[in-house]
């Protein structure tokens, strides 16, 4: 397709350069968009809305901008663009940002310290519907449900329809003001809620919180 297009957000010009370049060996039928800042990137984001203009099929991008978060980015993409591809190009290798990007709709996740050539390989196996995941955030992930799949009993079991509800919408970022509004709760219920949830389930962040969702099949 003539008008299918790569996004880029990053806001290191180099390294956007650096990045089409991969981009252009391993996808030379997309065009490459470069955007900055999160304003920039929901902008283009913004025309995809639009038949006429060129579609997003590959996003790229970095999760700290100069005037927000990439997850924002990822969030408004996915509810603009749902077919598109979106990767994760970053330092950060850190679960809670692994985790809440995967949750929020990344389908991969690269360190930029890689080599190129490992770079553009992990890309191109989006080709072959294969997860594009730097080996050291592959390995994390993997130790991660290592870790969960001894446990005993079934954590779905643990909660009750209320917790479970409440466990979905933190993971997905919510605050507990905003879901006691989604659930038409008080703010102080939802908060023991959460307590009760971090109890059953030997959790202590949201990050845990949003493995523990994608484990249980929650989003």
């Amino acid at each position: 397709m003539t008008n299918a297009t790569c996004l880029i957000v990053e806001d290191n010009h180099q390294t956007a350069v650096f990045l089409a370049g991969i981009v252009g060996r391993a996808f030379p039928e997309l065009a490459v968009r470069h955007a900055a800042s999160f304003a920039e990137a929901k902008g283009m984001i913004a025309l995809c809305r639009n038949a006429r203009q060129a579609q997003i099929e590959l996003a790229l991008v970095d999760l700290s901008l100069p005037d927000g978060s990439g997850l924002d980015v990822i969030g408004q993409l996915t509810g603009a663009s749902p077919q598109s591809t979106i990767i994760v190009t970053t330092t950060f290798a850190d679960d809670d940002s692994i985790f809440q990007s995967l949750t929020r709709g990344a389908r991969g996740y690269i360190l930029k310290s890689e080599p190129p050539a490992m770079i553009e390989q992990l890309l191109i196996r989006i080709r072959q519907g294969e997860p594009s995941l730097s080996p050291a955030v592959a390995i994390r992930v993997l130790n991660y449900f290592s870790r969960h799949s001894r446990l005993t009993e079934d954590p779905v079991e643990q909660l009750s329809a209320r917790e479970t509800e409440t466990l979905k919408l933190i993971a997905k970022g919510l605050t507990a003001a905003e879901v006691a509004t989604e659930l038409g709760l008080k703010p102080q219920t939802v908060t023991s809620y959460i307590k009760v949830i971090y109890q059953k389930l030997n959790i202590n962040s949201r990050a845990e919180a949003a493995r523990e969702a994608i484990r249980m099949g929650l989003i």
